[in-house]
């Protein structure tokens, strides 16, 4: 037992000296376990004349999103707040969803990155299940019933024990349900997991929610955004202020903080960031095997560039691509062309790279 333990102690303190020579040391996180990443096996860059702009009649972009073969923009289009194309034409498909009082309408327009995307192999359908917190409800749209018909076909559900302040809420598999809203007694963020419309216990995220400010106008130093493995259970979900990204398994209870060397993660950091308009990440996107975040570079405390970074789900760096411009909010890739789009908020326009993965 003692040898063992003399182990342990030594393993330690190499790791320490290894990181100490390296000149950093480990930052604060979330969760118990913390990963660093500096390099990436491989980086590009993309030239913005090797970029072609999409042609479609969408205008006041908030968003987009890739679904099978469709492009769907959400816009503040009142009339159909999100518009449809046709994958690789971009040949308009009509659009869905309008701003009123009426069944399956909306009050408030809504990006489609806070909608949950729910495939079912078996029929092929396509379900969307939007959250609209005035009314306690999911707007739950069949989107290929709707195509198929030319009509709007979907339900209103009711969602489960909403909040005093929700901010966000989505559908998952096997009668799963992810809820954020802020606590204001406790100044902090809350997650909440239920299933079948009961709140489960997850050790992950009673670690997740131990964070809290002094104040209410502090609570946006904590915000933070989810995205879901398609097909899987792990969430990738980034703090753009602190320069936390929390990866964890819902259904093992399992996870860690991925963190960037040189980036101090401690609440007093990303105050001082805050008061000067930093951020580190500026949006995030997943797919079956990987997610990738946006991440904002600075020089003299001015945004200088961004890029994409992908990460395996174990939170191994795969690759970082370069991008030509510095105002992207909104990406996705199409990985069965190769094509990278992004949102260019500045021109209101969303352009496409080829790429290799």
């Amino acid at each position: 037992m003692k040898k063992f333990k003399s182990i342990v102690v030594l393993a330690m303190s190499v790791a320490s000296q290894i990181l100490m020579g390296c000149g950093e040391k480990m930052p604060d996180g979330d969760l118990d376990d913390v990963k660093m990443y500096c390099d990436f096996p491989k980086v590009m860059s993309l030239a913005e004349k090797d970029g072609e702009r999409v042609d479609i009649d969408a205008l006041g972009i908030m968003d987009f999103k890739l679904v099978d073969s469709l492009l769907i923009v959400s816009t503040q289009d009142k009339n159909g707040l999100w518009k449809l194309y046709r994958l690789p034409t971009f040949d308009s498909v009509g659009s869905i969803l309008k701003l009123g009082n009426g069944p399956l309408e909306l009050a408030y327009p809504l990006p489609i990155n806070q909608t949950s995307l729910e495939s079912d192999l078996t029929d092929g359908k396509n379900i969307l299940e939007i959250p609209q917190f005035d009314k306690k409800q999911l707007v739950s749209i069949d989107l290929t019933a709707s195509l198929d018909s030319s009509q709007l076909i979907g339900e209103t559900k009711e969602i489960p024990n909403v909040p005093v302040f929700p901010v966000f809420y989505y559908s998952l598999p096997e009668c799963y349900g992810y809820m954020i809203s802020v606590d204001p007694e406790k100044l902090k963020i809350k997650r909440e997991l239920f299933k079948d419309d009961k709140s489960k216990e997850s050790r992950v995220l009673s670690l997740l929610n131990n964070r809290n400010v002094d104040s209410m106008e502090d609570i946006g130093v904590l915000s933070s955004f989810p995205v879901f493995q398609p097909g899987g259970s792990r969430v990738a979900e980034f703090q753009a202020t602190r320069g936390i990204i929390n990866v964890f398994d819902y259904l093992s209870d399992e996870g860690f903080s991925l963190v960037r060397c040189g980036v101090e993660t401690d609440i007093a950091s990303s105050f001082e960031r805050r008061d000067n308009s930093v951020t580190i990440y500026g949006g995030i996107n997943a797919y079956k095997d990987f997610f990738v975040a946006i991440e904002n570079e600075y020089e003299n405390e001015q945004l200088s560039g961004q890029s994409l970074l992908f990460f395996n789900w174990d939170g191994e760096p795969i690759m970082k691509i370069n991008l030509p411009m510095k105002n992207v909010t909104c990406f996705d890739i199409d990985l069965y062309s190769s094509t990278l789009y992004i949102l260019n908020i500045e021109e209101d326009c969303i352009l496409r790279y080829n790429f290799e993965f």
